[in-house]
């Protein structure tokens, strides 16, 4: 893409934000007035003005930082300090930068998630305390926290030098008596990360379900028979995950 290109998709992605603001701004302009005369003592303008806004404000994140000087001279400050992990340190410079980009890909997605749960939570907070009597804000928030907090755990502590090391003696040890080539390691990564998938299944099982118990003592529901019903069908599709996991590593360790 030459640099005439780029100049018109740069001025075409700048005025459809400019477009987006202005369709944002006359029509919720348009709904605080309607709100004001029909029914003023609900003021319900208050939730598609707030989501929207959300919207808006990536929108705007998205067009005017990702794409400055300033956001590029981070990334390439970022990505040069990050380290190769254990089995990374023999790999050949082309494909180190694109396992750093895409670390830190995870990293700047989580962040991104991470203020979305924020802004989404803080809306929720404030239609409750506006529109409603009820506490019903916290049962998003909080299941939403839950997926939160495993995005945080397999992000970061993923990628942390102990978790490295455990995670690299995991592969070689799924890669068995085979010699350690590119290939052998690759497919076993790949098992690892099935494992693993399937581990992190069992951790989001857990917490769900204690999720609903607390739920449920809160609510001052003395019988919580109810929780059978998502034990019993998410456990047995939680089995199913692990017996499918198991045979297709203990399969391929035969065929190989």
């Amino acid at each position: 893409m030459d640099s005439r290109q780029k100049a018109l998709a740069k001025f075409i992605s700048r005025a459809f934000f400019y477009f987006h603001f202005f369709i944002y701004a006359g029509i919720n302009a348009l709904l605080i007035a309607v709100n004001r005369t029909t029914s003023p003592e609900i003021p319900w303008f208050i939730l598609p003005l707030s989501v929207w806004g959300i919207f808006l404000f990536l929108h705007f994140g998205i067009h005017f930082f990702i794409e400055s000087r300033t956001a590029r001279e981070w990334r390439q400050a970022h990505l040069a300090k990050i380290t190769p992990g254990p089995l990374e340190k023999d790999l050949p410079q082309r494909e180190l930068k694109k396992r750093r980009a895409a670390r830190l890909f995870f990293w700047l997605a989580f962040y991104f998630h991470l203020s979305v749960y924020l802004l989404v939570s803080l809306l929720l907070l404030s239609i409750n305390k506006l529109l409603f009597a009820e506490t019903f804000w916290l049962i998003p928030c909080a299941a939403w926290g839950l997926v939160v907090l495993i995005h945080y755990l397999l992000t970061f502590t993923g990628f942390a030098p102990q978790l490295e090391k455990w995670r690299a003696a995991r592969i070689v040890r799924l890669n068995a008596e085979l010699p350690l080539t590119r290939e052998n390691i690759r497919e076993a990564t790949i098992f690892f990360g099935f494992q693993l998938v399937c581990q992190a299944h069992a951790v989001l099982f857990g917490l769900v379900i204690i999720f609903l118990f607390g739920l449920a003592r809160i609510n001052q529901q003395h019988s919580a028979g109810w929780l059978l019903y998502p034990f019993c069908g998410w456990g047995i599709i939680l089995l199913a995950h692990w017996l499918v996991t198991w045979v297709i590593i203990r399969f391929s360790r035969t065929v190989r």
